[in-house]
């Protein structure tokens, strides 16, 4: 997958993973393939049940 813009594909991703939801980060109807952040929305789940609580 080339992104046209990898330090913004960097942040959605870096905000997904610290926990934030996906209606803040990114608009999926703005993006001309929403599909590619399935992957990074399920991991980022996986990773906060994962993980415990500071």
């Amino acid at each position: 997958m080339a992104l046209m813009f990898p330090r913004l594909a960097h942040n959605f991703i870096k905000k997904l993973l610290l926990g934030q939801p996906i209606e803040k980060v990114v608009n999926p109807k703005a993006m001309s393939n929403p599909g590619c952040l399935d992957w990074y929305i399920a991991f980022a789940k996986r990773r906060a049940q994962a993980t415990p609580p500071a």
